[in-house]
């Protein structure tokens, strides 16, 4: 195969070069054949899209435009918030403030308010009476339709059907970096746009100062009742915290909230840890008292120093030394001496006296001490208990306080808030200045009638283009021998060009007349082809096959018989029962035998041969046409039949139906050696033909290669760079030149 190949390549001319094209340049120069190929359609389709551009631009009415510009000043707040950001070193957030104005600028109220103003409806430019449906309702009434009734238009009915073709006119440009915005508005008067646009300003300004000074009335308002709740808010915690104090009998001393209980605890407390301590002085003296056992108490101290007991016990002591003393020098019964135990005597019942007073004293503290101590405890745990009681309530009382303090400071924070906002600088103070109104412009802005007329052209230009690639790409017919070998993968033997005006009697002879030389050198090339893939054996039998009808796989047979006749012996039958086509073309006689006689009724070689006139080639036509064609050439018959005819020619070639019409050729492939395909340019597609070569494939023909036939190698070298030869005097003198010596 791969020799067939190189043979057929070695033996065609330049302009039959099967390499395809590669690279870069190769791709470039495929998307300029297919504009070159469709130019015509490309032009015309510009120059109409050109055409309807120019159409439309000029039935586009004129339009003209004015501008005012505004200084939107910043509001209270955003100034505020401003110089806080300023002092933080950031940028002032204005822009938020002239975005904001913006959208209100294009509100619907702002624009509903505006058109009812001028009355805009009653220009007609924006009049919804002059619908475009006038003329439908017209018709309809013409042909007989009942009309519909007209509509009763009220001025805010005609106000709401204006506004959305006002707001397409609008149009709102900030400058940046500033406060500024342009306001501009579009319309077919240059002085209405200019009035729309003035209007329209003073409606905003307006419409903003209503709505302060709304916003001012509720702010009025809202602050009067809050601070009236709030007053007497106040005033209610007030008295609910006096009620919870003389309630819990609580007490406000200097700020300082206190109870009785807990002053009284504080007054028992001092009282308790004295009388404790005397309780424990008298304790120990009562003890040491209780003690003595034989009526002497000079051992305890409490008693020898209560009240006279000291002064008795001194004077006991003075008489009991001057006893002493005068003992030494008197007897017991001297005058003095019993005067001197007189006194002793009556000293120590005095003392005696005072003693047993002191004890009694001792007793009788003793025991008051202790009660009074244990009344002291008594009342202390009282009060302890009472104080507990008060510091639960405190809790409470402290829940009041906190309230009273939130509710006294919200009421004069609020009161502050209030004289903070100044709502009447804020009323003076307008949202924004006019810096510049509007002026007529009698310069039309549009329509831009060069650039819509330009981008319908390339519109246009464009759209041609597309549609010529995608036809081109869509097209998925065989276009040439490249196109064919690059996608089919397999050899092309040669390439037929198309024969305009020629009958197919003529066309069927072409070879053996040689009046096309383009043809004639073609039908030898793939001679020449088959002939090499043959070059070793002898006896070849080839079929000529093509996926569907009207391919030309008849004319090319009978041309490349005659072709292999000039040098070899050469038998050409037709397999084709179905549509017999060979007798009549060749003008062989009526009734003329062929194959089906031969093989089914056993006529004699001679009667079913027919040599061809001027020429050496035998002829087998069908003859008898048999009524079951696909069995006949399934039969063993016949194959016994192509293997005697063999023997007695060199090349035998086979006329066969198409492939995907019916079964013949794949019957009569198991007899040949090879196939040749024939596809017709720009009609067989190659999914077509995949089919054919698969089904060839799967009943394994050896596939000697394809025939491009009915190629325009004009065509074929304008658009896909193929031929390049084709049309060249030399080339054609060059040709007759080469048939002749052939």
């Amino acid at each position: 195969m791969n020799l067939q190949a190189q043979a057929s390549h070695s033996e065609a001319p330049a302009f039959f070069d099967l390499t395809p094209a590669s690279g870069d340049d190769g791709d470039l120069m495929s998307y300029v054949r297919i504009i070159r190929k469709r130019l015509w359609a490309i032009v015309l389709l510009t120059i109409l899209a050109g055409a309807v551009g120019w159409t439309v631009a000029n039935g586009m009415p004129t339009i003209y435009s004015s501008t005012a510009t505004l200084l939107i000043e910043p509001s209270p707040s955003s100034q505020r918030r401003s110089n806080q950001l300023e002092e933080g070193g950031m940028v002032s957030p204005f822009g938020d403030n002239v975005q904001t104005q913006m959208e209100i600028m294009r509100s619907r109220s702002v624009s509903l308010r505006t058109v009812m103003q001028l009355r805009l409806w009653e220009q007609p430019e924006f009049d919804p009476r002059r619908a475009a449906g006038v003329w439908q309702e017209q018709l309809k009434e013409k042909l007989g339709f009942t009309p519909k009734p007209t509509p009763v238009w009220t001025d805010q009915q005609l106000a709401d059907a204006v506004v959305a073709p006002f707001l397409n006119g609008i149009d709102i440009t900030p400058v940046l970096g500033s406060r500024l915005i342009r306001v501009s508005f579009t319309a077919r008067d240059p002085e209405l746009a200019a009035l729309i646009v003035n209007t329209w300003i003073k409606v905003y300004i307006a419409e903003d100062r209503a709505a302060r000074f709304e916003a001012a009335q509720n702010t009025t308002a809202w602050v009067a009742s809050r601070a009236a709740e709030l007053r007497q808010n106040v005033q209610a915690a007030e008295r609910d915290l006096q009620a919870f104090r003389e309630k819990n009998n609580l007490v406000s001393v200097q700020g300082n909230t206190q109870a009785v209980s807990t002053r009284q605890m504080e007054e028992l407390t001092p009282a308790v840890v004295q009388a404790r301590v005397k309780l424990t002085q008298l304790e120990t003296a009562y003890n040491e008292m209780v003690s003595v056992k034989n009526g002497d108490y000079s051992a305890v101290s409490w008693v020898m120093s209560f009240g006279t007991v000291p002064d008795a016990k001194a004077r006991e002591t003075s008489a009991r030394f001057k006893v002493a003393e005068l003992s030494q020098n008197y007897g017991y019964e001297h005058p003095r001496m019993v005067q001197a135990q007189a006194e002793l005597a009556e000293s120590r019942e005095n003392l005696r006296r005072q003693v047993t007073v002191a004890v009694a004293s001792l007793t009788r503290e003793y025991q008051t001490a202790k009660a009074t101590l244990r009344s002291l405890d008594t009342t202390l745990s009282q009060e302890r208990s009472r104080a507990q009681t008060v510091n639960r309530s405190e809790f409470a009382l402290g829940a009041l306080e906190r309230e009273v303090e939130a509710t006294r400071q919200l009421y004069n924070m609020f009161v502050a808030r209030d004289k903070e906002l100044e709502l009447t600088a804020d009323l003076e103070k307008m949202v924004a200045r006019v810096v510049d109104l509007a002026q007529p412009m009698y310069a039309p802005v549009g329509p831009k009638r060069g650039k819509i007329i330009l981008a319908a052209v390339l519109l246009g230009l464009f759209g041609s283009l597309a549609i010529a690639l995608a036809i081109e790409f869509l097209d998925n017919t065989v276009k040439g021998s490249e196109d064919a070998e690059r996608k089919l993968g397999m050899p092309v033997l040669a390439s037929l060009p198309l024969m305009k005006g020629t009958s197919r009697t003529s066309v069927s002879l072409a070879v053996l007349d040689t009046a096309e030389p383009l043809y004639d050198e073609a039908i030898r090339t793939a001679r020449t082809g088959l002939l090499l893939s043959a070059i070793d054996e002898q006896n070849h039998v080839f079929m000529v096959t093509s996926p569907s009808p009207d391919e030309g796989k008849t004319t090319f047979a009978m041309n490349l018989a005659i072709a292999m006749a000039q040098n070899y012996r050469t038998l050409l039958i037709e397999g084709d029962m179905r549509r017999p086509q060979l007798a009549k073309v060749l003008g062989l006689e009526d009734g003329a035998k062929g194959i089906a006689n031969f093989v089914a009724v056993a006529q004699p070689l001679e009667h079913c041969l027919h040599k061809l006139r001027d020429t050496e080639l035998m002829v087998m036509p069908v003859g008898d046409v048999p009524p079951n064609p696909l069995e006949l050439l399934s039969s063993k018959r016949f194959a016994r039949t192509i293997a005697e005819l063999r023997e007695q020619f060199e090349y035998i070639i086979i006329d066969t139906p198409p492939i995907e019409v019916v079964s013949d050729a794949l019957a009569i492939s198991r007899v040949v050696n090879g196939a040749v395909v024939i596809l017709k340019a720009e009609q067989t597609t190659y999914p077509l033909a995949k089919s054919t070569l698969q089904k060839l494939a799967r009943a394994h023909v050896n596939v000697l290669g394809l025939v491009i036939n009915g190629l325009d190698f004009a065509k074929a070298q304008r658009y896909y760079g193929q031929y390049q030869g084709y049309g060249q005097v030399g080339a054609q003198g060059y040709l007759y030149r080469t048939a002749d010596k052939a």
